[in-house]
């Protein structure tokens, strides 16, 4: 894995399960992440770049999935942009 996940998923459980309902924001966990990344097939060309788009991204599990998939596939050359409006959430990123 890239890095440990589980620490940004403890601070998010802690802090964001009122707002959740509030917002109806839906945050899947890591083996669903997984397994959603698990279909991700491309065809593997030299020094090609992927690009990843998570228009809401949440806590960015699912882009750090397709991340990790990416990487477990060989790909270098990875680009993710993520967009959310929570500005809480934003600071995980960071």
């Amino acid at each position: 894995m890239l890095t440990d996940y589980s620490e940004i998923r403890k601070i998010h459980k802690k802090k964001f399960s009122e707002q959740e309902r509030a917002w109806c924001q839906f945050f899947r966990d890591e083996a669903l992440a997984t397994f959603m990344a698990s279909f991700i097939k491309l065809n593997k060309e030299e020094n090609q770049t992927i690009r990843i788009l998570d228009a809401g991204a949440g806590d960015g599990i699912l882009a750090y999935a397709a991340v990790q998939r990416c990487l477990d596939l060989g790909y270098k050359n990875i680009e993710v942009c993520l967009y959310e409006i929570d500005k809480d959430l934003i600071k995980l990123y960071r």
